[in-house]
């Protein structure tokens, strides 16, 4: 979490509509103008405290908001593409990368909920990147842990956080206990509806992913 110099800007930063991420979530139906509000205020708050978060990440606070489909939202909106897993596939291949890992970095990896997989409908080998998963992306601690990866080229995907979690207790089963259960993310209340956001995301919403790496 980066601290800012809350004299170089105003406390009251206009509009929260203002945030493309928030707009979004109003226009999918996945967030509230009450919500909205009530976590621009804490926002706001924060930065006069100088603690500089994405307004999306304040909403995540909500109680009883749908935590997953904003994590969607965002990651799609980042052009990271959503990927379902080949629990089969991805278990010959983490059992390939298991001493190009060490151990101490695999607990890390499980911690994150972030993971080696394999795409649904693909063998090991096929792609001519390594998928890593992650259902939070933009994390700062998942950039640096993606990062320390010694894989070649890597590309971060995003599924959801159950998804990864039931492939860790199919692949990794004796480290599925390193998941934090209050760390998961509150589950969507609809995933049938939204499903249409996994046959491709408005042009207009993406931005370029900064984790792709050659």
């Amino acid at each position: 979490m980066r601290k800012i110099d809350p004299r170089l800007e105003p406390f009251l930063l206009g509009d929260p509509l203002h945030d493309r991420i928030v707009r979004i979530l109003l226009a999918d139906g996945i967030v509230t103008r009450e919500q909205v509000e009530e976590a621009w205020l804490r926002w706001l708050r924060a930065r006069r405290d100088g603690i500089e978060e994405p307004l999306w990440r304040e909403l995540l606070m909500t109680p009883g908001i749908d935590q997953e489909s904003i994590y969607e939202v965002v990651a799609l909106a980042y052009a990271f593409k959503p990927i379902r897993i080949n629990v089969r596939g991805t278990l010959i291949l983490v059992d390939r990368l298991r001493s190009r890992i060490p151990d101490a970095q695999w607990n890390e990896l499980v911690e994150h909920l972030v993971l080696p997989v394999v795409e649904s409908r693909m063998e090991p080998g096929m792609a001519p990147r390594i998928a890593v998963a992650a259902y939070d992306p933009t994390r700062d601690a998942v950039r640096r842990l993606v990062e320390s990866l010694d894989l070649g080229p890597i590309e971060v995907r995003y599924a959801p956080a159950d998804e990864i979690f039931t492939a860790i207790s199919e692949v990794l089963p004796q480290k599925k206990y390193l998941v934090d259960p209050r760390t998961m993310p509150t589950h969507r209340t609809d995933r049938g509806a939204r499903e249409g956001l996994h046959a491709g995301y408005p042009a207009r919403h993406r931005e370029g992913s900064p984790f792709d790496r050659e």
